[in-house]
């Protein structure tokens, strides 16, 4: 439970009686949920499904000596960085047994569920129950670091880990999201926040003395996250700052950052002594990320060569215009040398707004894999994709769209039943009931189906499976809207929600047909059509459901290889023994793309020798340079030169952007030689 003097507030503490009624909003709908067993088989333990053995783990820590765990009991078949992924998020007594702690988790969710209704019956609970714990134990699905480290330790434990916070115009505000945000990064949580509400360091106070502007009070924020990060072992702090491109301190936001980066090189090219400290711990803004938000009336006067005007914040008025593309400029050579500012597209995200009567989307969260209003929190959850192929190596598309209803129910369970860390952030979460389920491992589920990251058909089979992942999502969450009603703000917004599954529903039949197969179209759109006929007739549950989260460790937990929507980094893989040394092997998904472009077993076996002998297929003999592709890595192999280009990974966002609630949090590394312009360019 919070310490003295925190103020986490519980769905009971805190929040409307209208935010916390939600479930009992809709009329005609039928209490509670049906589930038949489809992971776990039916009268046995789900955890007895694997072996069980005694393992070690190593955990690792910036500036700490690496510390060995020994005596967890832990599946025999989970990687040693699946293990040490795990751990690290756990306490010294739950670190000793991953049975105890899964079993933890999905009992304790079933409970909360049962306690509200979520189930028609005791039976549904129970199937309910051991599908939640199969798909742990198997790696086939996962929660955040936070709902392993609290749920059934803690009563309404903080669950969610992605926050979009609001800041006003007043010295009281900026201290009230300091406090939240200390909160959040103890916890472990990111935080995301768009200050353009406050006034420029062009204005003035009530009392005639000049404003300060918000970049001054971002380098005391990024100090106070800094503080975190320090202290934390286990998940640093993380925070993004948003500037709108119409705030009169946009170009010294846009340069903030970047002047920081050079007077740290600066330092390094006089000779600054290494070891007395790191010169990026003595600068600024290296504690967070900052974004600049931008109209489609910004990338019009944009095309048109036009001027740009900035608005006061006090009162509107129009400032100096300044030239569009001059903006654009110091965009690009900011991200040339530091990486930042990224960008965020403010008219597309608030086009496909499902809640917009409620106000706007102005922020994201910290990674900005969450978009939504302002004062809400999103509560995550991941998918392995490489889990969900049946025998013959096909997508089994029944399997995933049965994971993700029992996992977008278990999500919803827990946002009824965690703590936030303000009493507007309650009351808003609970009254629109965000959920964030996510997908790792698309970079190994596309190499299982022999289609190359950087092509057609690689982007379309990426699209309709998300369509059919999102497109379930909100299916259950109709299905939850009539056993326990809609979110309570579903109502005001029902025109907006309803128009964002027709944004959807359309996206599906922009698929290219042509390379993807009749019946993944078909299931793809019957889903979405379903979504629209059963939202029409019984609203949704959550305001959101689905985005796709960077997040190394909840991919490390479920064995991934890839994370997010990465390509796969190479065909090699490295197991660390926890006595130390590397292990080499290679992807198991390999030779099922050979098999699927009908090589014969004697050529897959020379390829798979070259591949052992050389760690790269370029130029191999056996493999025809068609096929090359199928097989490119986000970096080259050793002595290779191919690899999965930067453009590929961007058209591999907008091919999966139309089916997803969030975002995709990425960050697109381009060479080091790219020009200002080509950045530019990539931008756009």
């Amino acid at each position: 439970m919070p310490e003295s003097g925190e103020q986490q507030q519980s769905p009971r503490e805190g929040s409307s009686s209208e935010a916390r009624e939600s479930r009992f909003e809709s009329t005609g709908h039928i209490p509670g949920m049906r589930f038949q067993p489809v992971f776990a088989t039916s009268g046995k333990d789900p955890l007895d499904s694997v072996i069980w053995e005694q393992r070690e783990a190593r955990m690792m820590a910036p500036n700490r000596a690496p510390e060995l765990i020994t005596g967890i009991e832990a599946p025999g078949t989970w990687s040693q960085e699946a293990v040490n992924a795990l751990t690290i998020f756990l306490n010294e007594k739950d670190r000793r047994s991953f049975r105890a702690v899964i079993a933890r988790v999905a009992n304790t969710i079933t409970e909360l569920g049962r306690s509200e209704d979520y189930f028609r019956t005791n039976e549904d609970a129970e199937h309910f129950n051991a599908d939640l714990q199969y798909l742990l134990v198997h790696q086939m699905a996962t929660f955040g670091h936070s709902v392993w480290m609290n749920v059934g330790v803690k009563n309404n434990p903080q669950c969610a880990q992605t926050f979009i916070n609001s800041v006003n115009d007043s010295v009281e505000s900026i201290l009230d999201l300091a406090k939240t945000e200390g909160v959040l990064f103890k916890y472990g949580a990111g935080s995301g926040t768009n200050f353009s509400s406050i006034r420029s360091s062009r204005e003035t106070l009530s009392d005639g003395s000049k404003a300060s502007g918000p970049i001054a009070f971002l380098r005391g924020f990024d100090a106070f996250a800094g503080v975190f990060n320090n202290g934390r072992k286990n998940r640093p702090s993380a925070k993004t700052a948003i500037l709108n491109a119409d705030h009169p301190d946009i170009e010294a936001f846009i340069d903030c950052k970047a002047d920081e980066e050079k007077r740290a090189r600066a330092l390094l090219d006089a000779g600054y002594n290494r070891e007395a400290g790191d010169p990026y711990e003595t600068i600024a803004f290296q504690n967070e990320q900052h974004m600049v938000r931008l109209p489609d009336e910004f990338m019009r006067a944009l095309e048109r060569d036009d001027r740009w005007h900035t608005r006061t914040v006090s009162d509107g008025r129009s400032g100096e215009p300044v030239k569009a593309k001059m903006l654009m400029d110091k965009i690009a050579q900011a991200v040339h040398l530091c990486g930042n500012p990224g960008i965020q597209f403010d008219t597309h995200i608030n086009q496909w707004h499902t809640c917009s009567a409620s106000g706007r989307i102005n922020a994201s969260s910290a990674f900005s894999e969450t978009f939504f209003l302002n004062d809400t929190a999103c509560m995550p959850g991941q998918l392995n994709l490489s889990a969900f192929l049946d025998k013959e190596g096909n997508p089994d598309t029944n399997r995933l769209r049965d994971a993700v209803r029992i996992m977008v129910t278990a999500l919803d369970i827990l946002v009824g039943h965690s703590s936030y860390p303000t009493e507007n952030i309650a009351e808003n979460t609970l009254r629109f009931r965000p959920v964030g389920l996510g997908c790792a491992n698309l970079g190994s589920f596309l190499l299982s189906q022999g289609l190359a990251y950087d092509s057609d058909s690689g982007r379309a089979f990426a699209a309709v499976l998300f369509a059919i992942i999102t497109g379930q999502a909100y299916l259950t969450g109709t299905e939850l809207a009539r056993a326990c009603g809609t979110f309570s703000g579903y109502d005001q917004n029902r025109n907006a929600f309803l128009r964002v599954m027709e944004h959807h529903l359309r996206a599906v039949f922009r698929i290219d047909k042509t390379v993807v197969s009749r019946d993944l179209m078909l299931l793809a759109s019957g889903i979405w059509e379903s979504v629209k006929d059963e939202g029409e007739k019984y609203g949704f549950r959550n305001a959101q459901t689905t985005q796709v989260s960077n997040d190394v460790r909840m991919a490390a937990v479920m064995g991934c290889s890839a994370v997010g929507l990465d390509p796969l980094p190479n065909l090699l893989r490295y197991r660390r023994p926890v006595g130390g040394g590397m292990v080499k092997y290679i992807d198991s998904n390999v030779r099922n793309a050979l098999t699927r472009l009908s090589y014969p077993e004697g050529n897959i076996a020379k390829i798979m020798a070259y591949l052992e002998e050389f760690s790269r297929l370029e130029g191999c003999p056996d493999l025809k340079e068609s096929h090359l592709g199928v097989f490119d890595g986000a970096v080259p192999a050793p002595g290779g030169k191919r690899h999965v280009h930067y453009m590929a990974i961007i058209g591999m966002i907008a091919a999966v952007q139309p089916f997803l609630s969030g975002a995709v949090a990425k960050t697109v590394v381009v060479p080091e030689k790219t020009s200002d312009e080509t950045i530019q360019q990539t931008i756009v």
